[in-house]
């Protein structure tokens, strides 16, 4: 079967984009590895895949794929992505609605290649992170090869640890994400993120993805982040996320019922057909 689908990037954080709405059709696991590899597909980060919504506020839905097939929760580069490739055909508004995993998420395209978009409210519940049976803390400790590692948790509607470094440059992100991936006791995995705190309204960040890896930005780390250095009492209000693919601006005012709000870049790369 031939598919059409489109190429787009948020900060390095690429995606193909396959919209199904009106297609009967079920994408296996081993299909979407296959689109997802860089040597026999097409290469992404994570493939997009567009459906009608369920809920009658929502202008659509999407699922998100990582590379090895597994499903993601949430995606915040993607979010971009997403309403930017649907305004772009006159889909949607510059204002829409997308429904993700049962929820809501709103964003605005602010111009050619920018997408404000609100990302949820933060959850530091034990059990929504993943990590059952633990009482809940400001910082969680983690204990491997002898070494202590302390990381705030947070669920931005997807698992995330969060670990302050002195500095990025000499943390080996790899090792110690899928340490903590690996032993820390989460139940679904878990995003880890790296953050350097340079002043209350910037911070530099990488992030290891379940599924995925190091890649050069990861919105919805970017958003945990901001969380977790507010709740540790380091950050401001406006907050600059700067990562190997380029910066984002995350909002906040600490309100536990409120939204983030992330606003960043989103970019066509190109189209194509593909045979399923």
């Amino acid at each position: 079967m031939l598919f059409k689908f489109t190429k787009m990037e948020g900060l390095g954080n690429d995606f193909v984009i396959i919209d199904i709405r009106g297609e009967n059709f079920k994408f296996q696991s081993d299909q979407l590895i296959r689109i997802a590899n860089r040597r026999i597909g097409i290469g992404c980060d994570q493939i997009l895949l567009i459906d009608e919504a369920d809920s009658k506020l929502a202008d659509f839905s999407y699922k998100v794929v990582n590379a090895d097939g597994t499903l993601a929760d949430h995606c915040g580069n993607g979010l971009r992505c997403v309403i930017l490739y649907l305004n772009r055909k006159n889909d949607i508004a510059d204002r829409a609605c997308a429904e993700i995993g049962g929820n809501l998420y709103y964003g605005d395209v602010l111009s050619e290649n920018m997408v404000r978009v609100n990302m949820g409210n933060p959850n530091f519940v034990p059990e929504k992170v993943g990590l059952v049976g633990k009482v809940a803390l400001d910082r969680y400790r983690f204990y491997s090869d002898g070494e202590e590692i302390s990381y705030g948790a947070v669920s931005m509607g997807n698992p995330h640890a969060v670990v302050e470094v002195k500095s990025l440059g000499d943390t080996d992100v790899e090792k110690l994400g899928k340490k903590i991936q690996g032993g820390a006791g989460f139940q679904n995995g878990v995003n880890v993120g790296f953050c350097e705190f340079v002043s209350e309204s910037l911070i530099n960040l990488k992030v290891w993805e379940r599924g995925v890896g190091e890649t050069p930005a990861c919105g919805t780390g970017a958003c945990a982040a901001v969380a977790i250095g507010f709740k540790w009492g380091k950050l401001s209000s406006f907050v600059n996320v700067r990562q190997t693919g380029g910066d984002l601006l995350i909002e906040w005012d600490g309100d536990m019922a409120g939204d983030l709000k992330m606003t960043g870049p989103a970019n066509h790369i190109f189209e194509g057909t593909i045979v399923i």
